[in-house]
């Protein structure tokens, strides 16, 4: 039967039951409406239905005792293993598709010895589509619908998809300016306010910081400057023990302005 039967003990809690409380007991059901556990008599309450007899049953403390068939438990675990493949096996297609989309389209770029104008085309492109799948995520984050709560987090699975075809774009960039002789390295930005906006995406930016002054134009950099801002102007500029790829827009812009034709 699937209920969730609520059992009363009549006297003391069984001291074997207590030191073993973590752990479920299974037994067969023998009379409609009592149990007997470990020296104890449980009684249904006087509103719960009666008990199938001749089947077994899982019993459970949790403030009160708690029985349910063990072909009940069963049948719901396996329709929670089926609700989470369907699940799996629907962000799957989701990430499939954001990739084919957003990621395998930035790297056939990347390989093809890009020009300037289709690196700046294919970023534009790129950050236009993650504006919409983070107001996607906004509108629909705190929703109770569960329909309207998938969406939401559909669209954080393909802004992560877009989000690593930006890195990929921008560490192509870093690279070629290494070979013009631009050479730096990336640092985390920290804020005191770093994260507030949202708390959904990385907080906070990695830059590209200069291992050489740069002056082209009117531009100018010196060593240890971000090419956003100076150095100065940031609250804390750390740099990466580990390479990670320039996210900050400003910099992503001026790497490709840097960039040679």
């Amino acid at each position: 039967m699937e209920h969730t039967y609520k059992l009363l003990c009549d006297g003391f809690i069984s001291p074997e039951f207590m030191r073993n409380s973590h752990s479920p007991w299974v037994m067969g059901v023998e009379h409609p409406r009592t149990i007997r556990l470990e020296g104890m008599t449980l009684r249904l309450h006087d509103n719960q239905p009666d008990l199938p007899v001749g089947v077994q049953v899982q019993v459970w403390l949790d403030r009160y005792f708690l029985c349910e068939t063990v072909e009940y438990i069963e049948a719901k675990a396996a329709a929670c293993a089926e609700r989470a493949a369907a699940r799996q096996a629907h962000e799957d297609s989701v990430r499939r598709s954001a990739t084919s989309t957003y990621f395998e389209p930035t790297q056939a770029l990347i390989a093809g010895n890009p020009t300037v104008a289709a690196l700046r085309e294919k970023l534009d492109a790129l950050y236009v589509a993650l504006e919409g799948e983070e107001r996607l995520y906004h509108q629909f984050w705190r929703a109770l619908d569960p329909q309207n709560k998938q969406k939401s987090n559909d669209a954080l699975s393909v802004a992560r998809v877009i989000n690593d075809s930006i890195r990929a774009l921008s560490d192509y960039v870093f690279g070629q300016l290494a070979t013009q002789g631009i050479k730096g390295i990336s640092s985390h930005a920290v804020s005191p306010h770093e994260g507030a906006r949202s708390g959904l995406f990385d907080p906070g930016k990695d830059h590209f910081k200069l291992l050489t002054p740069v002056a082209y134009g009117k531009f100018k950099r010196s060593k240890g400057d971000a090419l956003c801002k100076p150095y100065v102007k940031f609250f804390c500029l750390q740099d990466n023990e580990v390479h990670r790829a320039v996210t900050c827009c400003a910099c992503l812009d001026r790497m490709l302005r840097l960039l040679n034709p």
